[in-house]
C-alpha cells in the first residue's frame, strides 16, 4: 500500500494524495453521489494536486449510487480539469455495468478505464504519469 501524503475527509468520501502522485478517491458505503458531491470531490482533487492534472483512482463504496448529474459532471471538461486519467475500481456486477455505461455514453474527455483491482488500476495510472513525463 502506498503512503498517503495528504488526506481530505468529506462526509461522503476520503480523498488522498498518495506518495506515487496519484489521487485516490474512496467513496463511503451507502452514499448518494450527486452534483454537489462531485464538485466537492473535484475541488479536493484540485487542492491536493495544486491545480494541476493528476491520475485519479476512484474506488466507490458498496451501494454507492451515482445520480445522472454526477455522471454528466464527471465526464465534463470542468469535472475533469484536474484529472490526467481516471481508473475506476469495480467490485461487483452492478458497478461494472454502471461504469461501462458511463464510459460508453458519457464519454469522459480524459483516458478512463474500469478495473477489478486497485493494483491493476494503479499500474495503468502510473503508465499515464510516465507518458506525461516523456512528453514534457
Amino acid at each position: 500500500m502506498v503512503e498517503a501524503l495528504t488526506v481530505i475527509e468529506l462526509e461522503y468520501a476520503c480523498i488522498q494524495l498518495l506518495a506515487n502522485k496519484i489521487v485516490k478517491v474512496e467513496m463511503f458505503d451507502d452514499v448518494i453521489i450527486g452534483l454537489n458531491e462531485c464538485r466537492g470531490i473535484n475541488n479536493a482533487i484540485g487542492q491536493l494536486s495544486g491545480g494541476t492534472e493528476v491520475p485519479v483512482l476512484m474506488v466507490p463504496g458498496y451501494h454507492t449510487h451515482f445520480l445522472p448529474e454526477s455522471r454528466d459532471f464527471s465526464a465534463s471538461e470542468e469535472g475533469q480539469k484536474y484529472t490526467m486519467g481516471d481508473a475506476l475500481v469495480v467490485s461487483n456486477l452492478g458497478q461494472r455495468i454502471l461504469m461501462q455505461f458511463y464510459l460508453k455514453f458519457n464519454k469522459p474527455p480524459k483516458p478512463s478505464k474500469a478495473f477489478d483491482t486497485e493494483a491493476h488500476a494503479v499500474e495503468w495510472l502510473l503508465t499515464l504519469n510516465q507518458q506525461k513525463s516523456l512528453t514534457n
